[in-house]
């Protein structure tokens, strides 16, 4: 199994968010990646804005595409998302139709690549989370990837 932990942010003063995720194994954090969230990601699931919300979506979204592409199939998430968890567990409806596009493709994503994924919430003050998003506010600062 591998475990993840995942942060967003909304656009900052630079008009750009973020996505970023590390990977944590025996309590050591064994990759990281931060990348860039721009209005036009956005638009293309018909949101005007690049929202907290949003980013968070991406960051599972892209932490999902890292699992699968190292040939992992049993993911563990964390994210400080609620919103997410929720929505994804299907304790909340997508009211949203661009994060409902963006739950539509991290479940696809699941049944294409036959997947045993959970996200689990755990509090913004967890230090994977922390981490994640220093690579993050990193990432907007430079206004690129980090990895």
């Amino acid at each position: 199994m591998i475990v993840i932990y995942t942060d967003g942010s909304g656009a900052h003063s630079n008009g750009l968010g973020s996505a970023s995720f590390i990977v944590v194994r025996d309590d050591c954090v064994t990759h990281f990646s931060a990348f860039p969230v721009c209005k036009s990601m956005a638009n293309k699931v018909g949101s005007d804005a690049v929202t907290n919300n949003f980013c968070e979506y991406i960051s599972v979204i892209r932490a999902l595409d890292f699992a699968v592409k190292n040939g992992h199939t049993d993911i563990q998430i964390f994210t400080d998302s609620q919103l997410v968890v929720k929505q994804y567990n299907r304790e909340y409806q997508v009211k949203n139709s661009a994060l409902y596009e963006l739950l539509a493709e991290i479940n696809a994503t699941v049944v294409q690549y036959n997947l045993k994924l959970t996200i689990s919430w755990v509090p913004r003050t967890n230090k994977y989370i922390q981490e994640a998003d220093r690579y993050g506010r990193q990432c907007i600062k430079l206004g690129r990837a980090i990895e």
